[in-house]
């Protein structure tokens, strides 16, 4: 009795970019929970940025749990576009605070 072939539709090229894009979402997992990890046990250079800041380090504490937490909603493929959205809009509030806030050169 032969087994018929039944496609599965999946391109060995759609399979390399499902690879890759949960490679960079393991890279993005990693990188903004050791960021939040960072704010939250107050490595001296996050206490130093947030007091250059002037808001308060309540909002190290904030940014630290809204970077862990994301991390933790990108594992899942249901929860991953919450995740994303939220360091989204931590990142554009980054870049701002970056830009405008802080009195030093963003090169520098």
């Amino acid at each position: 009795m032969a087994t018929q072939f039944q496609p599965t539709g999946r391109t060995p090229a759609m399979v390399w970019r499902n690879r890759i894009a949960w490679g960079l979402q393991g890279l993005l997992i990693l990188a903004f929970g050791a960021a939040g990890t960072s704010k939250l046990v107050g490595v001296q250079q996050m206490v130093d940025l947030f007091g250059q800041i002037g808001v308060g380090q309540w909002f190290r504490y904030v940014t630290g749990i809204i970077e862990v937490g994301s991390a933790f909603l990108l594992l899942s493929a249901r929860t991953a576009w919450i995740g994303a959205g939220l360091l989204i809009c931590t990142m554009i509030g980054a870049v701002y605070v970056h830009l405008a806030v802080i009195p030093s050169s963003p090169l520098a």
